[in-house]
């Protein structure tokens, strides 16, 4: 079967098609007709050698010469009637010869009709050979065999009729893909005015976010590009981009560019809790959200709703209603985790070492103890 890439190339197929038809329709056989026409062939390119094969056999059976076999038979026969008068036992031979000689007369008639009857028409054979000429041209022109011409032309029908009855069925898909591509553009149109609805909702209570996390003037803003393609895209007619602006004055830019590891935690946190119950998704679970900020921002992240948090930051730690201890000890080549909860003193004395590190002062401890009751506070 060919691959047509459009209505052009289709039609030149179809006019092949049909011409090809043509063709096989006048000259192609079935396989009973195609073994007669041979033989045929056959018969008249050798009638004369027939015709007079057939007469000097003939001659041979049933002659004037004396050596012609029914002669030779009828001598045979007047002797052995002879001796059959003599001995009754050889009348069986004697009966065999008279079925001979009845086959042979027959054979020698047919003989005689067949070699007057031959097919000496050369008009027929010329006819013949002609017919036979263009099948070996279709043979050697689809490259098959003559005895497969035949089921070529069964196999081009098919494909005609098929392509003939493809013009409607190309009329019904190209009215299916216009309906279609204007439900998408219907759909897609929807999807861009609820998507610059969203993205002014979210950025506006994204940037309030970002001021409480210490990026006070920041803003976020969320662009719709046009992708710029006619075709329908899964995605939509735009593609989002998230622009910042980390600091007052400074002109939004692409997030993904320009924002620094602790402002990218802190961005990151703000979208997170501001499409909080925008899905159906019940718990969240952040990686380290605290990297790369501390201090008061730290304390404002503690303070957002969290089961569990793991984090190396004091102020983050010191928001916890309970506060557990994960360490690490090595003993006999091996190492062990063990998680241990915190009473207020080992908490305060936790919040000193995570303040001042190994050595643990006085100073520290009264800063932890503050962090505690100041958490407790709010």
């Amino acid at each position: 079967m060919h691959k047509l890439s459009g209505g052009e190339d289709r039609e030149k197929r179809i006019e092949l098609l049909r011409h090809e038809l043509g063709e096989l329709e006048q000259w192609a056989l079935p396989p009973m007709e195609l073994t007669e026409l041979e033989a045929s062939h056959k018969r008249l390119a050798n009638a004369g050698r027939l015709a007079e094969g057939a007469a000097g056999v003939v001659e041979l059976l049933d002659g004037d010469s004396e050596f012609a076999l029914r002669r030779a038979l009828g001598r045979a026969h007047a002797e052995l009637s002879k001796l059959v008068a003599i001995d009754d036992k050889l009348a069986p031979s004697l009966e065999l010869l008279d079925n001979a000689a009845i086959e042979l007369g027959e054979a020698a008639d047919g003989l005689g009709r067949y070699a007057q009857d031959v097919d000496l028409d050369p008009e027929r054979y010329t006819e013949v050979d002609n017919h036979l000429g263009h099948l070996h041209e279709l043979s050697r022109r689809h490259r098959l065999p003559i005895t497969e011409l035949h089921d070529k032309l069964t196999t081009l029908r098919t494909e005609l009729a098929d392509l003939e009855g493809a013009g409607d069925a190309l009329e019904k898909l190209a009215a299916q893909r216009q309906q279609l591509q204007r439900e998408y553009a219907s759909a897609a149109s929807q999807l861009s005015q609820a998507r610059a609805t969203a993205g002014s909702h979210l950025a506006e209570e994204v940037s309030t976010l970002m001021a409480e996390l210490g990026m006070t003037g920041g803003l976020l803003r969320i662009e719709l590009e046009p992708v710029g393609n006619d075709e329908p895209d899964p995605q939509g007619q735009e593609r989002c981009e998230l622009l910042v602006s980390a600091n007052p004055g400074q002109p939004p830019r692409a997030l993904r560019k320009v924002a620094s590891g602790g402002e990218l935690a802190r961005i990151s946190l703000a979208i997170e809790v501001a499409t909080l119950g925008k899905d159906t998704v019940g718990s969240m679970i952040f990686d380290e959200v605290d990297t790369g900020i501390g201090g008061a921002v730290a304390e404002v992240v503690g303070q957002n709703r969290q089961v569990l948090c793991v984090t190396h930051l004091p102020q983050v730690a010191a928001q916890g209603h309970a506060h557990l201890r994960v360490s690490k000890h090595s003993e006999h080549d091996s190492t062990h985790t063990r998680i241990e909860k915190l009473d207020a003193s080992g908490r305060r004395d936790e919040l000193a070492r995570m303040l001042g590190g190994v050595e643990i002062t006085r100073e520290t401890r009264a800063h932890a103890k503050q962090m505690l009751e100041r958490a407790q506070v709010d």
